[in-house]
């Protein structure tokens, strides 16, 4: 295992069949949240995906520290940035539906709908 970064001490290195690994634990949360695996799964998900993309700026150690003494940290929108999306059709087609449905919504609303199909157009 390698040095352990990040404000929490959660980021380290595995090796796993001679291929390296970065990996982040949600038990280096212990200090602030010593239950924090009682957390429900989707706050811990969240939790992890803030230490991955901790930068000082958009996500801060304040943040991380917040969520992870849910429901008692401060209410504040959470930085979350997917690794990976999972729909529940192949086609595609509730997508399109969602999509379509949200561009109407930023239409309605003033905002150009064009930014929801474009390319980090929501903030990502």
């Amino acid at each position: 295992m390698s040095e352990i970064k990040g404000s929490f001490g959660a980021e380290s290195e595995q090796v796993f069949e001679g291929r390296p690994y970065r990996i982040w634990s949600l038990e280096a949360l212990s200090g602030v949240n010593p239950d924090w695996n009682r957390l429900p799964y989707t706050i811990q998900v969240f939790l992890e995906s803030m230490l991955r993309r901790e930068d000082g700026m958009t996500i801060t150690a304040s943040d991380i520290a917040n969520l992870a003494r849910w429901p008692d940290g401060a209410p504040r929108p959470i930085a979350f940035y997917p690794a990976r999306v999972l729909l529940q059709d192949f086609t595609g087609v509730p997508v399109i539906v969602d999509l379509t449905a949200l561009r109407d919504v930023v239409a309605e609303r003033g905002g150009d709908p064009s930014v929801v199909t474009r390319s980090g157009g929501l903030g990502y």
